[in-house]
């Protein structure tokens, strides 16, 4: 038995990554893009900078925010973290901007440069090729 390698695209992932993900509506589309935006600049996203960018009320933003998983936060009630994105050291580094970020695992940078509409360069962490 041999395995039969098949070429599939960026926007072929993109696509069946979107379907199995369950629906967001528009704001809460707004509001996810807005905190990685905020955080892409390599500070903590505030629920009202978040909530401004997004167009959306800061009581539905924040609780929208809280009610999602994969969002991290400071002792300040700023975002730190947000859905492979990271501000603290993690083992992939991502240069945005010439501002160095983090992501959670290999597959990140791909999908979050994409959601940048920039190139962004991927670094494995200290000491891995």
């Amino acid at each position: 038995m041999t395995a039969e390698a098949t070429a599939v695209s960026l926007d072929a992932i993109d696509a069946a990554l979107t379907a199995a993900t369950p629906g967001l509506g528009e704001d809460e589309q707004r509001l996810a893009a807005a905190v990685l935006r905020l955080l892409s600049a390599g500070e903590p996203a505030c629920i009202a900078a978040a909530a401004a960018a997004a167009g959306m009320p800061v009581p539905r933003a924040g609780l929208t925010l809280r009610s999602w998983p994969a969002v991290f936060w400071d002792g300040r009630g700023r975002v730190t973290g947000f859905w492979g994105l990271a501000l603290a050291e993690m083992p992939y580094r991502i240069c945005h901007a010439g501002i160095g970020l983090h992501a959670w695992c290999a597959w990140d940078p791909l999908f979050l440069a994409r959601g940048h509409r920039r190139p962004a360069g991927r670094h494995r962490g200290p000491g891995h090729r």
